[in-house]
């Protein structure tokens, strides 16, 4: 979805939207007078380059609690515990951010927001009504932080597409760096953290999920730092193999894989050529059993893990060249958790991985695209949280490119399977000059939860 507009289908008298494009991302600059609202406002609508934070928990058994009908945003509030209420009593006090209060808010519900400017750069993709309080409020990212995470366009879920630091937005030159947010190692202490962390470096709201590691004693695996996260984001690029960590005590069992594109989207100068992306092996692949993917797990496990040699028993790394075979150079479309791990290097990355879509084997005549699609995972041994991603009716859509010059393509043959879920199979929508509408059905999210593993053929015509 291209150049999304502001569209508001009932405007208070007095109220002020207005719609301008900001150097290379669009920008809302919303001006909200005390009591007036955007009556039954239809988001998205507001579609300005950042998306709904998903909703987050360390509750494994059921979807996360604590979305409210109503929310309070205050950027000048004082209050210790940011709860969303209006003041500070009851032991709580209004957000700061409104990233805040957008991502505690439920579809239908009520935000209120302080007199004052509000610089965040943002996407609302829930139905809401927006009212002013004590005076007029505005919101107008008009200035960019390194690190804000911006987008000028949107995929078919409603989420950025291929979104960009701020510093790359300022100079496409440019990558930002994570010194210019202070010492995030030190926001993990004692084995724990805060929920979230007001950085130097970004006017956005970032979560922190941080990873309780061991007790310190040698030879065992310790974090030392957070993952600072951002929100749910869409990638297009080329892959290449990176490794698979081993199991504990050796590593997380994670997959790692890096997406590459001409214009870094995502990258910073911790990783300047690339973004990762980052799943857990026992959350995903190992209980995909369609034919690529099947052969893809078996090719990984005979190319050998990579683990922390230091410590007594971990097999010294083993990497052959069979993952490489099957997935470098290929173009892929991924949605992930959008963040940077200071574990390591504080490098960016999508982490978890809910989405991938690899065309595994171009062709004309079996053109293969392979799926996996999941709303829940988490960020390996140095994270404690199970991510959850919030999708309109817990749909997926992932857009297949059309390929130039084909008038036509057919869908030779297909091959889904479920896990945890009875939803039925993903349907599949041919657009000419468009692309190809994958979508699939996912139960609410939760952990070790609904996910879909496949892959499709088809053959195009008409060049």
């Amino acid at each position: 979805m291209d150049n999304p507009r502001l569209s508001i289908q009932k405007i208070g008298s007095g109220l002020t939207p207005r719609y301008r494009q900001a150097g290379a991302f669009a920008a809302a600059v919303v001006t909200l007078a005390s009591s007036l609202a955007l009556g039954q406002t239809n988001f998205p609508t507001l579609h300005q380059t950042q998306p709904l934070l998903n909703r987050e928990s360390t509750n494994s058994e059921r979807r996360p609690e604590g979305e409210s009908a109503t929310a309070y945003v205050n950027g000048a509030s004082k209050c210790g515990n940011r709860t969303g209420n209006k003041d500070c009593s009851s032991g709580g006090g209004p957000f700061r951010k409104l990233g805040e209060g957008v991502a505690a808010l439920s579809a239908g519900g009520m935000l209120f927001l302080r007199a004052g400017s509000y610089n965040e750069p943002i996407v609302l993709t829930k139905k809401m009504e927006i009212r002013a309080y004590e005076g007029t409020a505005t919101i107008d990212p008009s200035s960019l932080a390194p690190f804000d995470l911006v987008a000028d366009t949107l995929d078919d879920n409603l989420l950025p597409l291929n979104p960009k630091w701020g510093a790359q937005i300022k100079d496409p030159s440019g990558l930002p760096d994570s010194k210019s947010c202070g010492d995030l190692v030190s926001l993990l202490k004692r084995g724990t953290c805060a929920p979230f962390a007001d950085l130097p470096c970004t006017h956005q709201f970032t979560p922190l999920d941080c990873g309780t590691g061991s007790s310190g004693s040698p030879g065992t695996l310790v974090c030392v730092a957070p993952h600072v996260n951002w929100f749910p984001a869409t990638y297009q690029g080329r892959l290449t193999w990176s490794n698979h960590t081993c199991a504990l005590p050796c590593g997380d069992d994670d997959y790692n894989v890096f997406l590459q594109r001409d214009d870094r989207a995502g990258s910073t100068t911790a990783n300047p050529d690339n973004l990762l992306l980052e799943f857990d092996s026992d959350e995903t692949v190992d209980h995909f059993k369609t034919p690529w993917w099947a052969s893809f797990h078996a090719a990984v496990d005979l190319d050998g893990c990579s683990g922390e040699t230091s410590i007594p028993g971990c097999p010294s790394p083993k990497i052959g060249s069979r993952a490489h075979a099957m997935i470098d150079g290929k173009f892929a479309i991924v949605t992930g958790l959008a963040g940077l791990d200071c574990e390591h290097e504080c490098h960016s990355e999508l982490h978890p991985v809910w989405a991938l879509a690899i065309n595994a084997k171009p062709g004309d005549v079996d053109d293969l695209w392979v799926f996996f699609v999941r709303n829940w995972g988490n960020e390996g041994f140095c994270g404690t949280s199970q991510h959850f991603i919030d999708l309109t009716a817990n749909s997926y859509t992932v857009r297949l490119p059309w390929k130039p010059g084909e008038t036509s393509v057919a869908v030779m043959s297909e091959s889904f399977l479920p896990y945890h879920t009875t939803q039925p199979p993903p349907s599949i929508r041919v657009a000419p000059g468009e692309g190809i509408f994958v979508t699939f059905s996912l139960d609410e999210p939760k952990d070790d939860n609904s996910m879909w593993n496949g892959e499709l053929h088809l053959k195009w015509g008409g060049s």
